[in-house]
């Protein structure tokens, strides 16, 4: 099977993920916000469940960026094989880039989240 695309498809994935949890995190807070008025103890135990959705979500992005890193040191072994030197080094040259550039995406989206779902954490917390 060719890998040469699926670290970059992995990036693109976690990309889209983060914006679906994005969308999430601010629903969640504008839940929040509103209910934080209200004073309703169960519906803020039930954001408090929800909101954990989001802290799953860092894990996740680190570890398919862990998988995109994978699959494109599993491209760069595979150039090994090819018999032209110039088109081993570039097939080495882009497993190396795909696997980091998808690593980068899910640490730096884990980041993003992480930083969401304490901001979501910090107005759950709030004295009511």
């Amino acid at each position: 099977a060719d890998v040469s695309g699926a670290p970059l498809a992995v990036g693109l994935v976690i990309i889209a993920a983060t914006v679906a949890i994005a969308a999430l995190a601010g629903l969640l807070h504008w839940r929040a916000d509103s209910v934080l008025d209200t004073g309703s103890a169960a519906e803020i135990e039930r954001l408090r469940h929800d909101a954990h959705l989001v802290f799953y979500a860092v894990a996740l992005f680190q570890v398919l960026g862990m998988i995109g890193a994978l699959l494109g040191y599993r491209q760069q072994t595979r150039s090994a094989a090819i018999p032209d030197s110039q088109a081993a080094v570039h097939a080495l040259t882009s497993g190396l880039g795909n696997g980091l550039t998808a690593t980068l995406v899910g640490v730096v989206c884990s980041v993003v989240v992480w930083v969401m779902f304490l901001h979501l954490q910090h107005e759950l917390d709030k004295p009511r």
